[in-house]
């Protein structure tokens, strides 16, 4: 099973490769639709092999789909998705910024390839339309010893994607480890002392809803807190309690972590290591936590080659 799921990334990572072949080969010719038909033998070869879902691989459906509602949406605000239900993605293939994410990242992040690639990844799936609509954009969990630039990386992804620093919304964990601290998130209920000045995520997510909100040493947060983590990463918003909700649609949430991180793993492995890092993981979070997060990123350590 193991080696399958390898497999399986692998040929996702070809699945993007060629997509972005042909975006670059068609950049005229806008009106051609995107679909599974113009992928090379092979990988159609490896679609039959892996019996992934059609509505996985069936991208031309998705595109003509999306193609037909343009014209509905060119009075409406661009950049950003104007409902929950709407399937059109804040990103789209086309876009210079996407087509290079994973190129840019890699320049302003050392050293840290696997994950880079990741992150970009998850980007793409949601930028392709693979990704449950509602949901925010993507979501990681960043793993591994502390000086590994997750950080760094949360920081670069938000200035480049968003074209600005303050997209990035830093909340550390070691200020949330009391199970009242919870309402600090969401505000407290109305008539009580505070609840007019509103939620601390909430508020912020109100007033800048394109951003990417990194929770720092997840591990340390309580499980109420964790609670409010999952509910966002399932249903891609927070009701605060004063009764307003905050979308979260247009975010990317990342989580840090070092759960894991004392086991020294003696393998390059890729899988090997993310498999290690999850059973480590599943033993602190629970697993509705896990099981909601996008992917798993796995840094390396600063002294590795």
């Amino acid at each position: 099973m193991p080696q399958q799921k390898k497999q399986m990334f692998s040929w996702f990572r070809k699945i993007k490769r060629e997509i972005l072949k042909i975006l670059d080969s068609n950049k005229h010719q806008n009106d051609r639709p995107l679909g599974a038909s113009t992928l090379n033998p092979q990988l159609q070869n490896s679609e039959k092999e892996f019996a992934m879902p059609t509505e996985v691989v069936d991208l031309s459906e998705r595109t003509r789909l999306k193609q037909s509602r343009l014209q509905d949406l060119e009075n409406k605000p661009k950049g950003i998705r104007t409902s929950l239900s709407d399937p059109l993605p804040l990103f789209k293939p086309e876009e210079p910024r996407m087509q290079n994410l994973e190129i840019e990242l890699n320049k302003r992040v050392m050293g840290q390839d696997h994950a880079v690639e990741d992150v970009a990844t998850g980007i793409w799936r949601t930028c392709l339309g693979w990704s449950k609509p509602g949901r925010p954009i993507a979501s990681f969990m960043f793993m591994g010893p502390d000086g590994v630039a997750k950080t760094r990386l949360a920081e670069s992804l938000a200035s480049y994607l968003f074209s600005t620093d303050d997209a990035l919304i830093r909340i550390n964990m070691n200020e949330f480890t009391e199970s009242k601290s919870a309402l600090r998130l969401i505000g407290a209920p109305t008539g009580s002392s505070g609840y007019q000045e509103g939620g601390h995520l909430t508020e912020i997510i109100h007033r800048r809803p394109n951003a990417v909100i990194l929770f720092d040493e997840m591990e340390k947060a309580h499980f109420n807190v964790r609670n409010l983590c999952c509910r966002i990463l399932d249903s891609g918003r927070l009701t605060d309690l004063n009764g307003r909700t905050a979308s979260f649609t247009n975010t990317i949430i990342i989580m840090t972590t070092n759960v894991g991180s004392e086991h020294t793993l003696e393998t390059d492995d890729k899988l090997s290591k993310k498999l290690a890092y999850e059973a480590a993981g599943r033993l602190v979070f629970r697993r509705a936590l896990m099981d909601a997060v996008d992917e798993l990123v796995v840094f390396q350590p600063s002294n590795r080659d």
